[in-house]
């Protein structure tokens, strides 16, 4: 079990987050005094003392899902006809032009100070994936819903998962950039949730990069892609919960973390690696920044 990433990159970001900027970290211009008209609640001050008004305004939240298994704010009737081996993903923003610029800042930059900016941008799906898996576990139960929402950060035995994974990269594309923002991000949300990052899986080869394949090309490209890594199966049997009347057919809940959805078949490999090779239930959840 990968518990590093609590206080590695958990403490970091809140290390990186102390000072005030006098200028955006994500345009470069000067910053305004004042928390911006419209700036959404969920967005602590840590954040919008770091983003002009400019910048924040034009973030394309996704708040208004219609597609229940992709997170899509249209429909997508590809993910109605297909059977995932994940339950649903969430992403916290559309993957427009303006949110490729401030990720290729990132991970092709080296910018890390923006690290705890996305961090704080996937509260927001995570939020609501989290209320809603536990209203749904919570009316299967015939449980009273508790005030969880209201007190989600540092609660960990309010949340609906048992631990947190992330998508691999290759060890060519580790060397080139030298980190993994998918296991940064994971890292950045368990030292606000409490949550237990897990290393299960692993590449089986390099792929080169998925923004340059079409769609159909992404599919094929994730066949057989990952695998699990050595010890994960024993590291899943640890999150079982203690045997009982419930807990005998409840599935080992993942949060699986990445940067962008895109076909899902990213998400697709790694949930299929998961569930195909556990002897006992695990149900896997996607949150990713970005939803292309």
């Amino acid at each position: 079990m990968n518990l590093y990433a609590i206080s590695r990159y958990g403490q970091a970001a809140l290390s990186l987050l102390q000072p005030s900027a006098s200028n955006c970290l994500f345009c470069g211009k000067g910053m305004s005094r004042g928390r911006a008209g419209g700036t959404p609640s969920w967005l602590p001050s840590s954040f919008t003392r770091l983003v002009c008004a400019s910048c924040l305004a034009a973030i394309p939240w996704l708040i208004r899902i219609q597609c229940a298994v992709c997170g899509r704010n249209v429909s997508c009737p590809d993910c109605r006809r297909r059977e995932a081996h994940f339950v649903c993903n969430r992403s916290a923003v559309g993957y427009d032009e303006r949110m490729r610029s401030w990720l290729a800042l990132y991970k092709y930059r080296g910018n890390e100070q923006l690290e705890p900016l996305f961090v704080d941008m996937l509260m927001m799906p995570l939020r609501m994936m989290a209320r809603q898996l536990r209203e749904e576990l919570d009316k299967r139960h015939g449980t009273k819903p508790d005030s969880w929402n209201n007190k989600l950060l540092g609660r960990r035995r309010q949340l609906p998962w048992d631990a947190i994974a992330y998508v691999p990269v290759s060890d060519e594309r580790a060397e080139e950039r030298g980190f993994n923002q998918a296991e940064r991000f994971a890292g950045g949300i368990a030292g606000r949730t409490g949550l237990p990052v897990v290393d299960l899986l692993v590449r089986t080869r390099h792929s080169g990069k998925q923004s340059f394949k079409t769609r159909g090309e992404r599919i094929a490209n994730t066949k057989q892609l990952f695998a699990l890594a050595p010890g994960a199966i024993e590291a899943l049997r640890n999150l079982r919960k203690p045997p009982g009347p419930e807990q005998l057919l409840s599935p080992v809940r993942l949060l699986l973390i990445d940067d962008i959805y895109t076909t899902g078949s990213t998400v697709e490999a790694c949930s299929a690696a998961i569930r195909l090779h556990t002897p006992f239930p695990v149900a896997i959840y996607s949150l990713t920044w970005a939803r292309s």
